[in-house]
């Protein structure tokens, strides 16, 4: 588990205290890059070792009005991917097919950055885990674990809604 104050570290580790068979690891990082970069830059290197992995966060969604569908969707992203056998009932779908203005930093990321010569059209929406919430296989992302990231890649605070590489991140996991 990541967090961004040693506060919120010591509350975090307290409340999973009471649960003698779990073995958690609670981490301060720079919150700079918010949940892709901490995924990318503190915790994949902790994860390699791993068979599945699961990526949650507080999808908070502020930018979407109103607030109570941004809320709503970060329910939904995490109700989906921990909830029971009956997940999966929920589908975002994106206007403007599910690039907006991410489609040329998506491609970029992928050939200029990652090296990855795979198929990527404009025109077909891609599928990607928007909101940044799934299940992934450590060894699949390799690719991407393996670019040394460093929270100096993603832009400061107030990040922009849309367009950042942390949006092209999360169409290129898919890849």
């Amino acid at each position: 588990i990541s967090t961004n104050e040693p506060g919120k570290k010591e509350k975090i580790e307290k409340a999973f205290a009471a649960l003698p068979l779990h073995s958690v690891t609670v981490q301060v990082v720079e919150n700079r890059g918010r949940d892709v970069g901490a995924f990318l830059c503190d915790l994949a290197p902790q994860l390699r070792g791993y068979d599945y992995a699961c990526f949650m966060h507080d999808k908070k969604a502020i930018q979407t009005k109103p607030g109570s569908v941004g809320s709503s969707f970060g329910y939904v992203c995490n109700e989906n991917v921990c909830k029971n056998a009956a997940h999966g009932l929920y589908f975002m779908n994106m206007c403007s097919g599910g690039w907006g203005p991410n489609f040329e930093n998506t491609k970029k990321l992928l050939k200029e950055t990652l090296k990855l010569d795979v198929p990527i059209a404009g025109e077909e929406s891609p599928i990607a885990p928007y909101g940044s919430v799934f299940w992934f296989r450590p060894k699949a992302l390799a690719p991407l674990f393996d670019h040394g990231w460093q929270h100096t890649d993603f832009p400061p605070e107030p990040l922009p809604q849309d367009g950042t590489i942390s949006h092209a991140i999360e169409r290129v996991y898919p890849f």
